[in-house]
């Protein structure tokens, strides 16, 4: 059973306590147990009342009462209507601080996910710088051997695939411009590791 006290679910009950009792057991009963069983262990009802919440309260808010042989369960009746009128407003804070715990670790998760990310972001930048610093060293390799080629003699009597020695000079002049990052705008190089994300 429950009840809303402040639109907060309060679970109760209301049992009777059982006892266990030996009691003799029947002819019928005889003939399942073992030869020379007098009894059987059995629950009965005592006559007493138990009322629980069972919704968890604060520590030292009661939760149960019963009745006693010089004080019935009524008698304890105003006691346990008290326990639910202090258990809304108790329940309706824990909510709002498990609400507000709840806020702040996803606050918290949310600020560690977007430090992973700005961290991945950063080593992804840093990543992309060192390939422009080798795109440096291999263009100024490619320069010297450019250099190097153009300084012998050759020929455009010969063709290879359809290019002469100096067209094929050219086209690594044109590969060379498009991949050495310092014959870049730098404006280019900036806008480039500013678009990379995590």
């Amino acid at each position: 059973m429950f009840c809303e006290v402040q639109k907060e679910r309060i679970d109760y009950q209301l049992r009777e306590k059982q006892k266990q009792v030996r009691r003799p057991l029947t002819d019928d009963e005889k003939r399942w147990y073992p030869k020379g069983t007098p009894w059987k262990q059995e629950l009965q009802p005592s006559g007493i009342l138990i009322f629980t919440i069972k919704t968890w309260l604060a520590d030292g808010m009661r939760r149960e009462w019963k009745d006693e042989p010089d004080k019935p369960l009524e008698n304890d009746l105003p006691e346990i209507v008290a326990t639910f009128s202090l258990a809304g407003p108790f329940l309706v804070k824990q909510r709002q601080e498990r609400a507000e715990a709840e806020k702040r670790r996803w606050e918290e998760e949310h600020q560690h996910y977007l430090e992973k990310q700005r961290k991945e972001q950063d080593e992804k930048r840093w990543h992309k710088f060192l390939e422009f610093a080798r795109q440096r060293d291999e263009a100024a390799s490619v320069r010297r051997l450019l250099a190097e080629l153009g300084a012998k003699p050759q020929s455009d009597d010969f063709i290879f695939d359809g290019l002469a020695p100096a067209e094929w000079l050219a086209w690594a002049r044109e590969w060379l411009t498009k991949f050495d990052p310092l014959l870049r705008d730098p404006y280019d190089l900036y806008e480039e590791l500013a678009n990379i994300s995590s």
